[in-house]
């Protein structure tokens, strides 16, 4: 077989609704490329549709056993230098995969990435441009609170996984943060580029319903981040990255959680989420406060309706569910002044008087709450 220059790996499951704009976004880029779809035990017409593209691409089969494992099977089918992941519902911007790779090649250890927008169900609505933080000369002081970026917007050398090692679907939903975590372990250089790289569908049953499991896989893989972790070779932090930092990031991520879980009508998920919480002495609650707000706006794409709307809901909701969960507990005064706090500051920053009469009157009721719970 003829070497292409990247691999994209491209999991399916019951995928054919999407299907066919993710296959084509992949052929028309214009660059030797080798597809390798990986049937996860579809039920619908995934298979049929894959069969359409016989000589264009690899099919795989497999029992339903989930992303990750789906992604290890077509690691040993990979033809080529660069791997890249695209999952099944999205689809890579045009000229992308050429521009990746003429960046990547500059530097044999290079992870290169760019931005991406989400779009709407229909890929007809463009949401938001979404431009991930460049990760400079310390990649793990973010990485090991948050993943960059969905896996269609990151290139990476083939060889990693001889280095790394493969996907982990014990920490499903998070399998890809894990992975690039372990890169920058091991020493890869990431490089940001300025430029839209895929488009990524905004669906409801990727987010808010799943957001416990994700606080579980999540945690575990911050974990091993400060932790020893022997499935990579050469790791730049053999002991683990920053141990003092574990319980301030685990906090981090929980305020990622239960803003994922205020947009769901499934309160005993957020009740869950608050209840699991244990708070360092020294516990940033601005920090936790950008972290919650941030989610609640990420995931509100996601819903349909008045995105301000959406926002101002969860905000209430959350604040009512954790003066009743955690009322008793002595950081739950701190943990609601994170969340409101710099409500007051981004509301100078609002045009329109009406708006920030509004908005003042809203951030004061949620400050009567507030001082209800010091009481």
């Amino acid at each position: 077989m003829k070497k292409a220059d990247i691999s994209i790996i491209m999991p399916c499951y019951n995928a054919g609704q999407f299907l066919t704009t993710a296959i084509e976004s992949v052929l028309t880029q214009g660059v030797p490329i080798q597809l390798i779809a990986v049937d996860d035990g579809s039920a619908d017409n995934t298979l049929e549709i894959l069969a359409g593209y016989s000589g264009d691409i690899q099919v795989l089969k497999s029992d339903h056993q989930g992303v990750a494992n789906a992604r290890n099977k077509a690691i040993d089918h990979i033809n080529s230098r660069y791997t890249l992941l695209l999952d099944a519902d999205d689809a890579l911007a045009p000229g992308s995969l050429g521009y990746l790779l003429q960046q990547g090649s500059r530097n044999d250890r290079a992870v290169v990435y760019g931005n991406f927008s989400s779009w709407d169900k229909t890929l007809q609505k463009k949401l938001h441009v979404h431009k991930p933080a460049s990760l400079g000369k310390s990649p793990l002081s973010l990485l090991v609170k948050r993943n960059i970026s969905p896996p269609g917007a990151i290139l990476f050398p083939t060889d990693a996984f001889a280095r790394i090692g493969r996907f982990d679907q014990t920490v499903a939903s998070c399998e890809d943060w894990d992975f690039v975590i372990r890169l920058a372990r091991a020493g890869y250089r990431f490089i940001r580029l300025n430029r839209e790289i895929f488009y990524y569908r905004r669906l409801l049953s990727s987010a808010s319903n799943q957001a416990y499991r994700m606080l579980v896989s999540g945690c575990e893989v911050i974990r091993r981040c400060h932790e020893r972790d022997g499935r990579i070779t050469g790791d730049l932090y053999a002991d683990g990255y920053n141990k003092e930092q574990r319980d301030a990031n685990l906090l981090y991520y929980h305020a990622v959680c239960m803003g994922i879980s205020s947009l769901s009508s499934n309160t005993d998920i957020f009740r869950e989420i608050v209840h699991s919480v244990r708070a360092p002495v020294n516990a940033d609650w601005v920090e936790f406060g950008k972290a919650f707000r941030l989610s609640v706006w990420w995931n509100s794409l996601a819903v349909e309706g008045d995105q301000e709307q959406l926002i101002r809901e969860a905000q209430s909701r959350s604040i009512s569910l954790i003066k009743q969960t955690a009322g008793h507990q002595e950081w739950c005064r701190n943990m609601v002044l994170g969340i409101l706090s710099p409500d007051f500051r981004e509301l100078l920053l609002r045009p329109g008087p009406r708006k920030a009469l509004r908005l003042f009157r809203e951030w004061k009721m949620a400050r009567q709450i507030v001082d209800q719970l010091g009481k």
